[in-house]
């Protein structure tokens, strides 16, 4: 059942066969129609099939105890001088080869009474033994080697015995573990069993790691196995792309300078986007490190190379070498993994993508709003807790002091505020919206840091919390938000400061709260947040939406793959970073940071916070160039 959105926690809230044969007692007038009742085709049919089957696997097995006994055979199967006799009508049933040998045989005019033989070569006594049994009782036995396995294969194929090989490959998936899978998929490469090769190769790929991490013996795989086993999709599911690198490359620097064409099909079939800045730069570390002879000089150039052209799609170039002068991120506050408010804040650069802890907080709070403003970060408002419907909002300013690395407390906000919007716009800050223990906020007032004092300028038109705000072209654009307390809206709404005045523009696609905005290129940038499903249960919302304020219209552009809510966004030059947040799908805070580029619309992950953090902010320091996220 939906909870009431009072607040803005409420999301979380929301957020075999038979084993014994069926015994069959029919009446005496089964079959009969009744003059009164038609008779019922279902059951007539039901009834029919078990009766079939019944009636096959019995003929089966009494022509087997004929084979056995010797009764009835009227065909041998001779091998290495041993005779093998048989039923022709089984064997033309099972096989297309024997089928065309005894018609061939028919066709010469052979009288019925003599028996006739067909040599077979390139079998041995017991593989035919096996392959008329499984003719005669669709088995093999019990207890069979992985060896005779792949003889009967052989024979299989020999036979056009498309069943068999089928049971062959089946009956190989049940022999297969960790410790003998390699030594099998060796014996199928000389025995060129290729549906059997198939079959080991998938379970390789589907217990990759599991054979990396219990010994060395993986690095004997052939070349062309390896390639066969990383292009299953398979392959990527039992570890994190990493260690899948990671263990591909150590493979490549076991072998013979002949795997070195094989390093850019198989690191290929690596997904590097879901690989971190760091553990790339860790790999090539190591590939540095460990290829210092002149005889590794070609194999260490093409892995460097290979990798760089992986990742220029997915990180930017500049990731593999630190650059002076470049941006940094702080996170501050926030909520932690227990739900409780912290005043931690931690630097990241996502040049190298190393954090370093910063100066704390003086209070610890989440659902605050921060901005910058003439190179001096500002953080308001917020609350102490998660659960208390924004009764414990605050109303507390401080500034931020990247120099001295030191905060101050300035005068408070007119009203308390929590999940409202934080901009800054004509040397001034401005306060919209929000939450506190009187409901919904439509005021805005804005901080004037010369008289160091809050005023109140036209509010909205309605109370709104979980919203998200930008500036573009001198104006405040707001978008989405919970309005009458519980509902999410999809309203586009404009601020013009020299007028003073609210203008409502085109509204969304989609309704949502507690998502996220940027802005560039002359465009916004709303994503991620919370929607409703036709059930108006609360979900995640998936979709991006790109408005242009010159045409006024919407235009929905790539998903986020990881949406999250209560998240904080900034963009940087044509990217757009996305810190942390909730996912309500898979019930958790997330740590990724992810990035959006704008000109190749495209998702990717870029890093992790150093734990999963939600309901922060972020801000973008132009000197010296950083991104202070709170």
């Amino acid at each position: 059942m939906d909870q009431s959105a009072d607040s803005p926690n409420f999301l979380l809230n929301d957020l075999s066969p038979r084993k014994n044969p069926v015994k069959l007692n029919l009446p005496a007038s089964f079959g009969r129609r009744s003059p009164l009742k038609p008779a019922n085709k279902s059951s007539s049919h039901m009834i029919s099939s078990s009766l079939s089957s019944i009636h096959g696997g019995r003929v089966l097995k009494e022509l087997n105890s004929f084979r056995n006994q010797g009764l009835l055979c009227d065909v041998s199967i001779v091998v290495n001088g041993t005779k093998i006799e048989a039923h022709r009508t089984i064997l033309a049933a099972n096989s297309k080869y024997l089928r065309d040998q005894l018609l061939k045989i028919a066709a010469r005019g052979k009288s019925p009474v003599n028996r006739p033989e067909i040599q077979l070569d390139g079998v041995s006594v017991a593989t035919l033994r096996s392959v008329t049994s499984f003719m005669y009782t669709s088995e093999l036995g019990e207890d069979i080697s992985i060896e005779h396995i792949l003889d009967v294969f052989r024979a299989a194929v020999k036979l056009k015995m498309p069943e068999l090989k089928q049971y062959c490959a089946e009956q190989t998936k049940n022999l297969l573990k960790p410790d003998t899978c390699l030594n099998i998929l060796r014996q199928a490469e000389n025995a060129d069993s290729g549906k059997i090769k198939r079959s080991i190769e998938k379970y390789i790929a589907e217990n990759f790691m599991l054979l990396v991490n219990s010994s060395e013996d993986y690095l004997t795989i052939s070349s062309d196995n390896m390639m066969a086993i990383c292009q299953l999709e398979e392959f990527h599911r039992n570890g994190s792309a990493a260690e899948l690198l990671h263990a591909l490359i150590t493979w490549i620097q076991s072998g013979s300078e002949s795997r070195i064409e094989h390093t850019q099909p198989l690191l290929e079939a690596i997904r590097f986007h879901d690989i971190l800045p760091l553990d790339i730069r860790a790999e090539i570390s190591s590939i540095e490190s460990h290829l210092v002879k002149p005889e590794d000089a070609p194999l260490k150039q093409k892995l460097l190379v290979c990798i760089a052209s992986r990742t220029q799609d997915c990180i930017r170039p500049s990731y593999m070498t630190q650059a002076p002068g470049k941006t940094t991120f702080l996170l501050v506050g926030g909520d932690d993994a227990t739900g409780a408010p912290i005043d931690r804040t931690f630097t990241f650069d996502p040049m190298v993508g190393d954090w370093n802890n910063g100066s704390a907080m003086p209070i610890s709070r989440l659902d605050h709003a921060s901005a910058v403003l003439n190179g001096v970060l500002y953080v308001a408002g917020g609350q102490h807790s998660a659960h208390n419907k924004a009764a414990d909002s605050i109303g507390t300013v401080h500034s931020y002091n990247t120099k001295t690395s030191t905060w101050s407390q300035l005068c408070p906000m007119q009203k308390r505020r929590a999940v409202f919007s934080l901009n800054t716009l004509n040397n001034r800050l401005y306060a919209v919206g929000g939450k506190n223990a009187h409901g919904s906020l439509a005021s805005v007032e804005f901080y004037d840091p010369a008289s160091e004092s809050w005023t109140y300028v036209s509010h909205m038109y309605t109370g709104l919390f979980g919203h998200a705000s930008v500036i573009l072209d001198d104006k405040i654009y707001v978008t989405g938000g919970v309005v009458a307390g519980r509902h999410f809206t999809n309203a586009l709404q404009c601020y013009h400061p020299k007028s003073d005045k609210w203008v409502h523009m085109s509204p969304m696609s989609s309704k949502r709260a507690f998502h996220m905005m940027c802005t560039a290129g002359g465009k916004l940038y709303v994503f991620g947040g919370n929607t409703r499903d036709p059930s108006a249960k609360r979900v995640d919302c998936e979709s991006m939406e790109c408005y242009d304020p010159i045409t006024d219209r919407w235009e929905s552009i790539e998903n986020m793959p990881r949406p999250v809510c209560f998240a904080a966004a900034a963009i940087l030059e044509d990217n757009i970073y996305v810190f942390g947040g909730y996912s309500g799908k898979k019930a958790k805070r997330h740590a990724d940071i992810q990035c959006f580029n704008i000109e190749d619309r495209t998702w990717f992950l870029v890093g992790q916070l150093p734990e999963p953090v939600m309901r922060l902010s972020v801000s973008e320091l132009k000197a010296p160039s950083a991104l202070i996220v709170h």
